[in-house]
Formats: structure tokens, C-alpha cells, sequence
């Protein structure tokens, strides 16, 4: 697939496979040649990475409330256990 990338050709763009020439170790000829040709449609888009950044930022806010509510939690129950004594 030869293509530059540029703002101007983003979009569906073909990309063809051709076979056009077979050799094998036998020397057997090829019976069919309708079927050595093969296309498939491409899409070219841009994606920003927004969706990741996001995703980073919270997970890294539960991340650090859950740390905080155990610390506070730990704090309460040290704090219980002192009264025990």
C-alpha cells in the first residue's frame, strides 16, 4: 500500500493483492487463476486519545479516594482500639 498520509486523504481507501506469479517445488501448473485477486476496503480516520486520557484520570481519582477512605478507616479503628485499652 503506497500512500502519503495528509489532511486531504483520510477516508475509505482500497488496498488489491495480486498473485502474479506462482512457482512450487513440483512444477505443477495452476488450475484456477479467477482467484488471485483480492481487495479490502480500509478506513483511514484521527483519533485524538481523549477517551484515554480520561479513562487515566479516573481511574486515578478512584485510585486515590479509595487510598484515602482506607487510611481514614485505619485511622478510626487505631483510634478505637487506643480506647480499649
Amino acid at each position: 500500500l503506497k500512500w502519503q498520509a495528509s489532511e486531504t486523504n483520510f477516508g475509505e481507501k482500497k488496498n488489491v493483492a495480486l498473485i502474479s506469479n506462482i512457482e512450487n517445488p513440483a512444477g505443477y501448473d495452476e488450475i484456477s487463476t479467477e482467484d488471485n485477486e483480492a481487495e479490502a476496503t480500509v478506513i483511514v480516520t484521527v483519533a485524538t486519545g481523549e477517551e484515554v486520557s480520561i479513562l487515566i484520570i479516573v481511574l486515578g481519582f478512584i485510585a486515590v479516594s479509595g487510598s484515602l477512605i482506607l487510611w481514614y478507616e485505619k485511622a478510626l479503628y487505631d483510634k478505637r482500639e487506643e480506647k480499649q485499652k
